[in-house]
């Protein structure tokens, strides 16, 4: 990609003063004892956060002599996450940060006065950037990981000093206007769940104030576990059946079914008829689903409960009604188990259900969809929304390092001569160059990084969208 005149691409090991581990503290406590110390969950793309510090037991001299202190200014990068796209992520410390060390699952890169860190944080999340990194993570025994040397091969866009300081105050500008529309819509979704739990126990009143008797659900419903699974005692034919993961709130996740051989008579017994209510036994107990039916046989695990209405309550109904005693606490009380909780047959059986007459609780069903229906809306219109201002944050991103945030200036140094004072500088203090440094081109004769592979670019797409 060709560069606006005055900048250059350079190796991120080209510039940087050092590029360092953090410190291994085998057991960091949460109560105030020495130096705090970041965890690795604090470094976030462009966001470094010091909420949620542990504590090395150590003083400051003792960490200072290990070289174990995040400065402001300061990069830092991770080195492993369980999370793939969070390896190599970038967060500055701030300029005003507290004093904090920085654990091993770290990697500090501290930056000479020619290059404004800010700028290179941002151009770190650049898409062009991020695919060049990606070809560095390697992922061994199930953790996915990056070295400080691979990060160093990293090439980056560098402007003119001056010029990073007018990219860095744009884009603070934008993405801080940006950053609060998102937090709008972060508080918007997590309105949703409690919303509903408010609009379940409002269906449960209504139901009651219309004259409906509670009735426990054996009394509406018959209840019976699924297949028990064993492979030394399965045989038959091979039959389709529901797993617990299969069944979420609401709704089937069909796309990973499995088999297990039966007989005719298992499968007779276990067979889902349209209009079953399946609920989760465990994982999360009472999540449940109605059936709609299938053209061939479909059975049930015993990790399922089955609850086929009687007649006097409707399957809507029933399972509204469960999940409105999940999310409001009300089979709480009949979980069993410590660590992984399950609800019994005999337990389930013994949930009260509020029983309008039939016409009641269809009335109650429809008006209560209606309103199902415009908070749906309401939250996909946030997740557009959430996409939207990643696609705006990108194009943000595209046009700062393209030179098409700012105009550039022919007066600002050009970053070749910031680049031929770092060299000079290093070869001053150390009498050598870093191993691996080369002087960098000028921007004229600057070679592009490495071709990510092709994809369209999202500034496109929302060129004017930009409040530019």
């Amino acid at each position: 990609m060709e560069l606006p005149a005055g900048w250059s691409y350079v190796a991120l090991g080209d510039i940087a003063n050092s590029v360092k581990n953090g410190i291994y503290v085998s057991r960091p406590g949460t109560e105030p004892d020495g130096v705090p110390i970041l965890r690795i969950s604090a470094v976030r793309p462009m966001q470094l956060s010091t909420s949620d510090l542990r504590y090395t037991g150590m003083s400051l001299d003792e960490v200072e002599a290990k070289g174990g202190i995040a400065k402001p200014g300061d990069l830092l990068f991770t080195r492993y996450n369980g999370n793939v796209k969070l390896v190599g992520a970038c967060a500055r410390v701030p300029d005003h940060a507290p004093v904090v060390a920085y654990p091993d699952k770290l990697i500090r890169v501290a930056l000479p006065p020619e290059v404004d860190s800010r700028f290179l944080c941002y151009a770190w999340a650049w898409a062009e950037t991020q695919s060049q990194l990606r070809q560095h993570v390697k992922t061994t025994a199930g953790q996915a990981g990056i070295s400080g040397s691979s990060l160093k091969t990293i090439r980056l866009p560098l402007a003119p000093l001056a010029e990073q300081h007018r990219i860095v105050e744009a884009l603070e500008d934008h993405l801080s206007r940006l950053d609060a529309a998102t937090r709008s819509l972060n508080r918007a979704r997590a309105w949703s769940s409690p919303l509903r739990r408010s609009m379940l126990a409002r269906l449960r009143d209504r139901a009651l104030a219309s004259g409906a008797h509670l009735a426990p659900l054996e009394d509406v419903a018959q209840t019976s576990l699924g297949k028990m699974l064993d492979s030394k005692k399965n045989e038959g034919i091979e039959t389709p059946y529901l797993r617990n993961i299969n069944v979420r709130w609401g709704e089937f996740d069909l796309a990973s079914i499995s088999t297990v051989p039966m007989p005719a008579e298992q499968t007779q017994k276990f067979a889902l008829a349209a209009g079953d209510l399946l609920v989760c036994e465990g994982g999360e107990p009472g999540r449940c689903a109605i059936w709609a039916g299938s053209e061939g046989v479909m059975a049930y695990q015993k990790a399922l409960h089955r609850v086929r209405p009687t007649g006097e309550a409707t399957s809507i109904w029933l399972a509204l009604m469960i999940e409105e005693s999940v999310r409001n606490g009300r089979t709480r009380h009949m979980l069993t188990g410590t660590t992984i909780k399950h609800l019994p047959q005999e337990k389930l059986r013994q949930l009260q259900i509020p029983v309008p007459s039939t016409a009641v609780q269809w009335q109650l069903v429809e008006e209560f969809t209606a309103l199902e229906t415009r908070t749906t809306r309401l939250h996909n219109a946030t997740r557009m929304s959430e996409v939207r201002a990643d696609h705006l944050r990108a194009a943000l991103l595209s046009r700062a390092f393209t030179g098409r945030l700012v105009p550039q200036d022919p007066a600002d140094e050009p970053a070749s001569a910031l680049l031929d004072r770092i060299r000079a500088e290093r070869e001053a203090q150390g009498g050598k160059v870093k191993r691996g440094t080369r002087r960098p081109r000028k921007a004229a004769d600057a070679a592009p990084p490495p071709a990510p592979a092709s994809t369209p670019s999202p500034a496109t797409a929302v060129q004017q969208e930009l409040p530019l």
